[in-house]
Parts: C-alpha cells; structure tokens; sequence
C-alpha cells in the first residue's frame, strides 16, 4: 500500500496503527520526534528517511528499504540495526551512544557515519560500504585483525593507511 510522507507522519504521531509492507512515496521527516519508540515492519521509503533526534528509538523494523538517505543521528537510545537492511546512500548513525553492533552483511552504498558510535565494539564481517566510513579509530582498533575488512574506505583524522598496515603488522 503506498502512502504519502505527510498521511504517515500524521498517522504516526496520531498514534493509528501502520500496516506492515507500506511504501512511502517520498521524504519522510520524522526528525525530532522524541516519543517515537518504532517504524512498521516491512516499511519502503522512496527517499530520504530522516529520523534524527528519535531519542526513544530503540530499533528498526525488519525488511526496512530507503531508497535515499538514513539519517539516525542522535538516536541515542538505538541498540542495534536489523539484519537486511537496505540503504541505498548515505547512512548516518553519529552520536548513536547505545549502538552496540552492525548487522553482518550490511550494505551501504553511499558513506557510513559512526561518529560518537561509543557502545560500538567492532565492525561486522561482510560489511560492505560504498564511500567513506566515518568514526572514530579506536573503533578499527576494536575490530578483530580477521575482521577488518581492508576493502573498505575509511576517512579519520589521521593516516589510517599507516595505521591499518601496524594492525596486520603488529
């Protein structure tokens, strides 16, 4: 069932219940929405989803698309991302103090933020990523030699080429 961004967040924040399986047709802005606490399973966004500031929001739904941007900045009490998902640009997890792990196998084809990601311990094997990966390096520091996954572009303050070449070195 396809939907429009402005009925969703209405519907939404109006507390109705979203069927499972629902495509929305467009940018849904539901940033700074406080007492959000879940999405429907199932859900397609065709563009951007921007969730940033969902300080409630403790996961995401299975089989959740978004064709755009995922902006989950400053969801703070997120734990963790459901295995399949698919975001089809830039992934945006900075300041997500409660991430404790990435699903394996996750795909992003554009860049991956994991600024401020501070629960995070380690990066997941098969984690494929487009652009840059953003975060800070304690974080490859944490992740087992075995599963750094070398194919990656990583962008950090510091010489991360050098520093890669210690971790297998050393």
């Amino acid at each position: 069932m396809n939907i429009s961004p402005e009925e969703f967040k209405e519907k939404l924040l109006a507390g109705e219940h979203l069927p499972s399986g629902l495509v929305v047709e467009g940018w849904l802005d539901l940033n700074k929405c406080t007492s959000l606490t879940h999405l429907p399973s199932g859900l397609v966004v065709e563009g951007y989803l921007d969730l940033w500031n969902c300080t409630s929001l403790t996961h995401l739904p299975s089989g959740l698309v978004v064709e755009g941007y995922l902006n989950l900045r400053n969801c703070t009490s997120l734990t963790h991302l459901p295995e399949g998902l698919v975001v089809n640009d830039f992934l945006d997890l900075n300041g997500c103090t409660s991430l404790i792990r990435l699903p394996a196998g996750l795909v992003v084809q554009g860049h991956l933020d994991l600024d401020g990601c501070t629960a995070l311990t380690h990066l997941p094997f098969g984690l494929v990523v487009k652009g840059y990966i953003y975060c800070d390096e304690s974080l490859i520091g944490k992740t087992p030699r075995e599963d750094l996954p070398l194919y990656l572009n990583f962008k950090f303050e510091g010489n991360i080429r050098e520093y890669i070449k210690r971790r297998i070195q050393g």
